[in-house]
């Protein structure tokens, strides 16, 4: 549970080292607003130059402001197909990135936690169903449900982002990388269905197995019973 905890704080660390302007400081930045194509830009801390509106784009992410991260569909059917490539090469890397920090590195690593509890409570309770275990097990039920909506949003995302690089006959290097973050994106998707696929499995196993505990290797048994 202190992994799953340290993940989610060096997500912030990343995502504000996103964020944070470097190049010109805070105080010398122009923040007046600007609505023509060519938007102001600063160097953040980490990364490449950025404008505000990416910037609220990963404290959106940080947040968990789904109401905002959701409007990225609809960007690509509207506005991002006139960006430039590079921008849209911004956009791809970061859907994938997003997708490694909260699907693969959070939600499946604290799914697999949870799963592992309850197995746990229900070997040492010996029933199903006692005490404060029928929370624990609508909790766990309904955690599931939301595994599923990353796997559709960010991979389309991804998919349609991908396309209007490709398709838009852009130079070698940035079809070569768009190619590259879609290996990686792959790998990512791959790594988070067999993650959540073990969590379902030692979910089912422990009303099979006599003990409630299984892994790989077959049914565990508990020797202080």
């Amino acid at each position: 549970l202190a992994a799953g905890w340290l993940v989610i704080l060096a997500q912030g660390l990343l995502l504000l080292a996103l964020v944070t302007p470097l190049d010109p400081l805070p105080w010398n930045l122009d923040y007046s607003v600007r609505t023509e194509e060519q938007m102001y830009k600063y160097k953040p801390l980490y990364g490449e130059p950025i404008t505000f509106r990416t910037g609220m784009k990963y404290l959106a992410d940080l947040n968990r402001m789904v109401s905002v991260t959701s409007n990225d569909l609809r960007n690509i059917e509207t506005s991002m197909k006139n960006w430039a490539h590079e921008a849209q090469l911004i956009a791809l890397r970061r859907v994938a990135k997003r997708f490694m920090l909260m699907s693969v590195l959070e939600n499946s690593f604290l799914l697999n936690v949870q799963v592992t509890a309850w197995c746990i409570t229900k070997a040492i309770s010996g029933k199903a169903l006692q005490g404060h275990s029928p929370y624990i097990l609508a909790s766990l039920v309904f955690k599931f449900v939301p595994t599923v909506v990353p796997l559709y949003n960010e991979s389309k995302q991804f998919v349609r982002i991908r396309a209007l690089i490709v398709s838009g006959s852009p130079s070698i290097d940035q079809a070569r990388a768009a190619n590259l973050w879609s290996v990686f994106f792959g790998t990512l998707f791959c790594a988070y269905i067999m993650s959540v696929a073990y969590a379902a499995t030692k979910f089912v196993m422990s009303f099979v197995c006599e003990d409630s505990l299984w892994n790989v290797t077959g049914c565990a048994e508990l020797d202080f019973k």
